[in-house]
């Protein structure tokens, strides 16, 4: 995140701002007789405990604002007949600019662990999509048991750092169909949506839904195969189609096949 005083590309600090913009607006705030220097620590209290619920840990906070780990220890916890009444404007400001994860990858660190619906979606979504598990488990350099458990949700949580390898396959691959037939065959006996029926600003959220399109697995092969006819129009060959496509020079003798 940068910050967003107009041309500047630094990292955010506090309040939307870098450091020096940050301090820059502090001290006009003092010079016009408008700082406070401590706020009510509730708000700030408040806003800790939901980035905690969003699967933020206190480590993370503290990494992300520069907020000294016992003030957040304090908030987060503390002693309930002696609770934290009061913070400085700076510490309320820093962690106030955390925001609240819509994503919970996006900000949670690497280790937290986060509901696995997104990540469950994606990757039915590239199987519906004619991508096997094993192709998909060679893409995440992981076990194809974990690829099968994910997908048959076993498992409900995972960890940030593996949902955001996820979604960066997902992205990579969802605008391209896989080769495999039977993958499609059977993401469509499940019911399983493909990648563009999902919103990707709310793949993440439980309560929503895919908008089934008239676009079906079939005719993401009828795409790919007119593309490969496109492609050997202008003179290419079966392997660099391949690696265009993102499938195998079987498959595109196989589209060429059909598309004469």
């Amino acid at each position: 995140m940068t910050c967003t005083h107009q041309g500047c590309t630094n990292p955010v600090r506090c309040k939307g701002l870098c450091i020096t913009h940050y301090e820059s607006y502090r001290r006009k705030l003092i010079a016009y007789g408008r700082w406070e220097a401590y706020v009510d620590a509730q708000p700030v209290r408040e806003h800790v405990l939901a980035l905690r619920e969003a699967g933020v840990g206190k480590r993370r906070m503290i990494e992300l604002s520069g907020v000294g780990r016992n003030v957040v220890a304090r908030l987060c916890s503390g002693r309930p007949d002696r609770p934290v009444k009061r913070v400085t404007r700076e510490t309320a400001d820093k962690l106030m600019s955390i925001p609240l994860p819509q994503i919970p990858w996006s900000v949670c660190a690497d280790g937290a662990q986060i509901p696995a619906v997104g990540s469950i979606r994606r990757m039915r979504a590239l199987v519906a999509a004619g991508y096997t598990v094993q192709f998909l488990a060679a893409r995440l350099t992981g076990w194809e048991t974990d690829v099968y458990r994910l997908i048959r949700e076993d498992q409900k949580l995972i960890t940030a750092a593996r949902a955001r390898r996820i979604a960066e396959l997902f992205s990579a691959l969802q605008l391209q169909p896989g080769s495999s037939d039977y993958a499609r065959q059977y993401a469509a006996t499940k019911g399983w949506a493909l990648p563009l029926e999902w919103d990707e600003d709310t793949i993440d959220d439980p309560a929503t839904e895919p908008v089934r399109a008239a676009w079906t697995a079939a005719s993401a092969r009828a795409e790919r195969v007119e593309r490969v006819a496109e492609l050997t129009a202008r003179g290419l060959t079966a392997e660099e189609i391949a690696d265009i496509v993102g499938v195998t020079s079987r498959t595109v003798e196989r589209d060429r096949a059909v598309a004469s």
